[in-house]
């Protein structure tokens, strides 16, 4: 992961600029999730 972007576009230029083959993908937040654990 190179970074967080607000928007697709942003995230678009910022591989464009720095000459990479990337995918932008949504964030999402894992404010929601529990840690993993084992008994």
């Amino acid at each position: 992961m190179l970074g967080v972007y607000k928007t697709e576009s942003g995230c678009d230029a910022a591989a464009k600029e720095q000459h990479i083959k990337g995918e932008c993908y949504p964030y999402k937040s894992a404010d929601d999730q529990q840690p993993a654990f084992k008994f």
